[in-house]
């Protein structure tokens, strides 16, 4: 199961996800406690609809792992 192999790296890592995940996956990340972020737009393509939003987090998450 690709989860699985997921939950088990060892770098920083976040899972982001627009409003249709489904809720099993949800699940999944939280049984795991591994860190999410939603972004509310629909559809999986969040990055694209949210881009300046998504881009914003991830300078944002990078910048408190280097420091």
């Amino acid at each position: 199961m690709i989860g699985k192999k997921y939950a088990e790296l060892s770098i920083p890592r976040v899972y982001c996800y627009g409003d249709t995940l489904c809720h099993e996956t949800i699940e999944f990340l939280q049984e795991n406690k591994l860190a999410m972020k939603h972004f509310h737009v629909p559809g999986h393509f969040f990055m694209l609809d949210s881009f300046d939003d998504f881009v914003d987090y991830v300078s944002a998450y990078i910048t408190i792992l280097v420091h």
